[in-house]
Order: C-alpha cells, then sequence, then structure tokens
C-alpha cells in the first residue's frame, strides 16, 4: 500500500477509538431519575450500560476492526492487543498490517510509537478524542458519559444504542451500537458498531479479554511489563509521561 494508504489507515484506527466503548469500572446509581429526550431515565440508562461493560478497572484482550473507507477498493482491517488500568493508562497495539502503538497516560499525556520504535507526542483529533472521550469512558465517567449521550436499548434489541447529544460530536458520529456475547467457558466479546454521519459504518470485534487484580499503580505497572516485556518502554510512558521522550 502507498503511503496515503497507510496514513489513511492510520487516521481510520484513530477514529475507531472516538466510539469504541469498553468500560471496566461499575456505574454509579442515581438518586434521582430526570428523563432523557428519548423519555429513558438515567436509572435506565445506566442498567443498560451496566449489561453491557466489563467489571474490571483493569483487564487486557485483543482486538479487530474493519472500515469503509471511500476512494478505496477494500475495507480497512487491522488487529491487535491492549491493556487498559484506571491507574495506569492505556496502550493500543496495532500488529497488522502494521506495526504502531497508542499509548495513553492521562488527558494531557498520549503518544504515538512508530514503526521505528520511536516514541513521538500525539497531537491534534486523535489527541482530543482520546482524552477527552475515550479515556473517560473507560474509567467510568458516568455524569460526562449521561451529559454527551443518549443510551436506549436498540429497535431490534440486539445490544444498546448510544447516540450523542452534543451538536459537536453529532458532526460525526451518527450512531454507536454495542453488544455482548458470552460463551459457554464465560468468555466475553464485545462488538461495537459505530455508524457515522458520512454513512460509512466501523466495526469492532473486542475478545479474550482477562480482568487482573490489581490495588496500585505499582501493581499496574507491573502487570504492564509482564504483558509487554520487550517494549517496557511503553508502560513506563505511562508511568512517567513526560520523561520518555526529554
Amino acid at each position: 500500500m502507498s503511503t496515503p494508504g497507510w496514513l489513511m489507515m492510520r487516521n481510520a484506527v484513530c477514529l475507531l477509538l472516538l466510539g469504541y466503548l469498553l468500560v471496566p469500572a461499575a456505574l454509579a446509581q442515581t438518586d434521582s431519575e430526570p428523563a432523557s429526550p428519548t423519555g429513558v431515565s438515567e436509572e435506565a440508562e445506566a442498567q443498560l450500560l451496566a449489561a453491557i461493560f466489563p467489571d474490571s478497572c483493569h483487564f487486557s484482550g485483543q482486538f479487530s476492526q474493519q472500515k469503509a473507507v471511500k476512494g478505496l477498493p477494500m475495507p480497512l482491517k487491522s488487529r491487535g492487543d491492549f491493556y487498559f488500568s484506571c491507574e495506569l493508562g492505556l496502550i493500543w497495539h496495532t500488529q497488522a498490517p502494521f506495526q504502531e502503538a497508542l499509548l495513553y497516560a492521562n488527558a494531557s499525556d498520549s503518544y504515538r510509537v512508530n514503526e521505528r520504535g520511536d516514541i513521538e507526542p500525539l497531537s491534534g483529533v486523535a489527541k482530543y478524542a482520546m482524552s477527552n472521550i475515550f479515556l473517560r469512558v473507560l474509567k467510568g465517567d458516568t455524569d460526562y458519559f449521561a451529559q454527551m449521550f443518549t443510551v436506549r436499548r436498540a429497535e431490534n434489541e440486539s445490544g444498546t444504542e448510544l447516540l450523542p447529544d452534543s451538536a459537536f460530536m453529532q458532526k460525526g458520529i451518527k450512531r454507536i451500537l454495542i453488544s455482548k456475547q458470552r460463551d459457554d467457558n464465560d468468555a466475553v466479546t464485545l462488538n461495537i458498531h459505530i455508524d457515522d454521519t458520512t454513512g460509512q459504518r466501523t466495526a469492532v470485534t473486542i475478545n479474550q479479554i482477562t480482568p487482573y487484580a490489581i490495588n496500585d499503580k505499582q501493581a499496574a505497572y507491573d502487570q504492564c511489563r509482564a504483558l509487554y516485556p520487550s517494549t517496557r518502554k511503553w508502560c513506563r510512558a505511562l508511568r512517567m509521561p513526560g520523561q520518555v521522550i526529554r
């Protein structure tokens, strides 16, 4: 694939992360039940979300994703692995068709690991999307999430539908549909479909989810190093953001 093709792939991956929702923390229940514009109470929305979100605040897994891009004859496909910790941050590691990692320590510090293994600051749309949306969702920021989305059961009851409430989000995202399956071995698979305002659909599958019993940042860092022993500087970038590229 030509260089522009690779850039389109990377941009597609960042767009996926905008809508990818995998919230490990338990959602807080509210005392009151103000109705959303669809007539669904906040308590009902919380129950819908709790039914599709994992329980752990620290977990790893595998992902695969596919997106049809106008101008390209074949859909863009990628796969990889990830690690998320409420104490440490997120590693989103693409394995194929190219090697790349995105590291998100907090709202201010996020990085991209290029094909040479160099860590460079992440900026622009990808940084904004991850720091202001994705990490908030992963950490279970229920108040923010409730303000930005309307949550309801999909009409065909095949999953939970999230509709952006803000005019800013509505410019890019039409809806997000999430469904969860559990097999006979109690293994969970999450399927996320993101419909954007151009009519394109992005499909993401998350599986092989492994939760971890972690009590502090040191334990989260140790688990990160165990998962990425040959690229421990990724874990250091999360533990000591701002220092790794100095």
